[in-house]
């Protein structure tokens, strides 16, 4: 999977969890800060990245938790997919 159709997979997940477009989430949109997303959905993201990637994170992986934007969740998610083809 090509990187720019991880953040588009990445962005369509966020939209899907915050009713906001995908073309309005920047590179550099944070979470928190920029989106005002709580925990809840917060956590909702992480379940709905790692289902859309197979990512198979586990119970209670904190990595996620610690994404503050767009930019870092793509790199995020392009490093598992990585440590899982090798």
């Amino acid at each position: 999977m090509t990187e720019p159709e991880i953040r588009d997979a990445v962005r369509r997940v966020i939209a899907k969890v915050t009713n906001i477009k995908p073309e309005q989430l920047g590179d550099q949109t944070r979470f928190r800060e920029d989106l005002a997303i709580d925990s809840l959905s917060l956590l909702e993201i992480r379940i709905e990245v790692d289902y859309r990637f197979q990512l198979g994170l586990p119970d209670g992986d904190e990595r996620m938790g610690a994404l503050n934007c767009v930019d870092d969740t793509v790199r995020f998610v392009q490093e598992l997919l990585a440590e899982k083809a090798a």
